[in-house]
């Protein structure tokens, strides 16, 4: 019977994690030279032809595929897929993840699926975010002006909030807060800019009325992960005067721990074990695009400023301004 594509993943897993074990023997301390040699040399012919196994199967699940062509069933294929080879700092190939969900990218654009977008922007830079690439000459990741691009791309449909399922929404706002994710923090204007970027996501994130609009929402788990980023500005302080950022940073520690002081220890618990970058299982034939009744604090969409009881609420359709 002919392999399936679910069967052909699993081998191409099952492959990776064997050259993972191939390219860490262990041997008892008594273990001859010779020996050693050999099976090292073993290891290394096993581990290329896995590797060429491998890249035959990528050739024909991901990188001959036409995103335009893609059906509903292929389209769950590569997902599920993509799902097992990428868990964040857990991830099997966070580079073949990032070039499936690549390719999902251009499927929902062709498909103009706004939902589908939305969840592909963030999946985008999120693992490309993980694959990590740096130098010793800087201590971001060096593909941070793709990644900045799709999260700020994924922001940018704050505007269409009200629009879309919760789902969709969760991945907006994780776009939303991930916008400073890429931004070094070793000189002073490195640092205002990631102020501002901070700002601008906590304006939206703590805002009453996104909170109000999605209360099941774990709002309280996206401060704490904001917060628990921004300490990285810490390491700036040590080496650079700068009473400005000191002051917000030290602020915004006092105000978190106020917070945290009346949650119980089991929320706080939980809190501390929610990963940076982590959603729910995602809902695959969930609610598309649901709309809502206008209210007194829908946004004035000429100004992108809420009218009624939320005036304070931010500007969500000039993101791209502002940035």
């Amino acid at each position: 019977m002919e392999e399936s594509n679910r069967q052909k993943w699993e081998r191409y897993i099952q492959n990776l994690r064997r050259v993972r074990t191939l390219s860490r023997p262990q041997f008892p301390p008594e273990t001859a030279p010779e020996f050693l040699l050999e099976a090292i040399q073993g290891n290394a012919v096993r581990c290329f032809d896995l590797m060429k196994e491998n890249n035959a199967l990528l050739g024909e699940l991901v990188y001959t595929r036409d995103a335009k062509t893609l059906s509903d069933s292929d389209i769950a294929e590569l997902e599920e897929a993509a799902d097992r080879l990428f868990n964040y700092a857990n991830s099997e190939d966070c580079g073949v993840a990032y070039k499936i969900h690549e390719l999902l990218l251009k499927a929902a654009r062709f498909r103009d699926d706004v939902p589908m977008i939305v969840r592909e922007l963030y999946y985008n830079g999120i693992t490309l975010h993980y694959i990590n690439v740096r130098d010793e000459d800087h201590d971001v990741n060096l593909l941070w002006p793709r990644i900045h691009a799709f999260f700020l791309e994924g922001a940018n449909y704050i505007a269409r909030y009200e629009e879309l399922d919760k789902e969709t929404r969760q991945y907006i706002i994780r776009c939303v807060g991930n916008i400073r994710l890429e931004v070094s923090r070793k000189t002073k204007e490195d640092c205002h800019r990631y102020m501002e970027l901070f700002d601008l996501a906590m304006g939206i994130i703590t805002s009453p009325y996104y909170q109000e609009l999605d209360p099941d929402i774990p709002w309280a788990r996206f401060t704490y992960s904001m917060h628990l980023d921004q300490i990285t500005l810490m390491a700036y302080l040590r080496h650079c005067n700068d009473p400005e950022i000191a002051e917000r940073v030290l602020c915004l520690r006092a105000s978190e721990k106020e917070r945290r002081r009346g949650i119980p220890p089991a929320e706080l618990a939980s809190e501390l074990l929610l990963p940076c970058g982590t959603l729910p299982c995602r809902k695959r034939h969930g609610p598309r695009c649901r709309g809502r009744s206008a209210g007194d604090h829908r946004p004035d969409r000429r100004t992108g400023l809420f009218a009624g009881r939320h005036q304070s609420q931010p500007d969500r359709c000039g993101l791209s301004l502002l940035l």
